[in-house]
């Protein structure tokens, strides 16, 4: 899938890194987040020498601010002139697995100064 980014979490070991290696196949970017990041740091070099463009985040997951990040760094380097609406500052990033489709989440990172209705915050 050529301009196609997977996110892979848990990606330093085990099955999140071997599926981070594997999706570098068919997509032509992978993010791959853990909290070990000299560990993280190798799988991206694998996921390069697969062929594929590779972001490291290493990152705990299970604080809210975490995923935050990740969606702004992803966001950042992968498409760093997208646009939002000349209103506000807000983006609005879809994160979805395509072995599950139904399990869209949407992810809304927002400026501090908000005040778009249509946003949520």
């Amino acid at each position: 899938m050529k301009n196609s980014v997977a996110v892979v979490t848990g990606a330093s070991q085990g099955i999140g890194r071997s599926t981070a290696i594997r999706l570098a196949r068919d997509f032509s970017a992978i993010v791959v987040v853990a909290r070990n990041g000299e560990a993280l740091e190798e799988v991206a070099e694998a996921v390069r020498a697969v062929g594929a463009e590779a972001l490291a985040c290493a990152l705990d997951l299970s604080q809210v601010e975490a995923s935050e990040t990740l969606i702004h760094k992803t966001l950042d380097r992968f498409w760093p002139n997208r646009r939002a609406p000349q209103h506000c500052r807000c983006r609005t990033a879809v994160l979805a697995a395509s072995f599950a489709p139904q399990r869209t989440n949407r992810v809304k990172a927002h400026g501090p100064q908000c005040r778009d209705d249509t946003c949520g915050d």
